[in-house]
């Protein structure tokens, strides 16, 4: 009996490792950007496809993770009307890029039914917020895609979804 234990788990592990694992994961999807909502505003980040792939930028509102960005990729956040602080840090392997998430970053006063359009840059070393107008920032979007490997993390209190 001592032998037939071992000898059937080492049977149903190969049937299992035989199977293999067979999920995929995409970081990018096709839909398009959404519409502010009257009583929100909503925040519009990309990054432009020309600028090499290497490491994604992590943003934050208020301190709180929204995505990592990818070159080529964008994503959208509705938020309350009122101020709210932007950090763009790219992605690193030093262990304060959280810190740093909270701790730098661009103040911006939202709108209610406002879209704000924020382009990044990002040299991998430095990630810099630009504010671009809603006709080239749509241009530019088309040649975009929308970021879809990371889930948010913002909190009820800063997209009013109460």
């Amino acid at each position: 009996m001592k032998r037939i234990i071992p000898g059937l788990l080492s049977l149903a592990l190969a049937a299992c490792a035989h199977q293999g694992n067979h999920i995929s994961w995409q970081d990018f999807n096709q839909s398009g950007v959404q519409e502010a909502q009257a009583q929100q505003g909503l925040l519009v980040f990309y990054r432009s496809g020309e600028e090499k792939m290497g490491s994604a930028v992590n943003l934050s509102i208020d301190g709180q993770y929204l995505s990592s960005l990818l070159a080529g990729g964008h994503i959208s956040t509705p938020v309350c009307p009122s101020a709210h602080q932007i950090t763009a840090v790219p992605t690193g392997k030093d262990q304060a890029y959280l810190s740093k998430l909270k701790q730098h970053g661009s103040s911006l006063n939202i709108q209610a039914g406002q879209t704000v359009y924020i382009k990044i840059h990002s040299d991998g070393n430095n990630a810099q917020l630009q504010q671009i107008d809603p006709q080239t920032a749509q241009t530019e979007l088309a040649q975009t895609r929308t970021q879809a490997h990371t889930l948010a993390r913002l909190s009820p209190s800063i997209s009013c979804a109460h």
